[in-house]
């Protein structure tokens, strides 16, 4: 069996800078709550995420609701810091600490072959 992390992934972190407490996303995973998910303190991951690091091809969607719904953007690119990043429901809100799902994509599929020519 392969033990191997994905290289396409997508890491949050508690603080920002890429510090903290890390919870690491393999592409091809979603979690549709954060209350379910621990940290080392075991306290949830509910609200606790402040920067997300992207590597390989991955992507993250994340939103502001259980069940990918509420407020949403996709990042596909590390981000330092979510303070930064505002909300688009003019909350004035932003990002930070605003994650409660979330779902983490790979690279795009490949076209399939087109049918041979009978």
């Amino acid at each position: 069996g392969q033990t191997t992390v994905s290289p396409d992934r997508v890491t949050f972190y508690t603080e920002p800078n890429f510090r903290g407490d890390a919870l690491t996303v393999e592409a091809g995973a979603s979690i549709e709550t954060l209350d379910r998910v621990k940290r080392p303190d075991r306290r949830p991951w509910t609200f606790g995420i402040s920067s997300v690091r992207v590597e390989g091809a991955a992507r993250a969607t994340v939103y502001s609701a259980p069940g990918f719904r509420g407020d949403r953007i996709e990042i596909g690119a590390s981000i330092a810091d979510l303070y930064a990043v505002p909300r688009s429901d003019d909350s004035g809100a932003s990002w930070d600490r605003s994650i409660v799902s979330l779902v983490v994509t790979g690279p795009r599929p490949m076209a399939p072959a087109p049918p041979p020519v009978r």
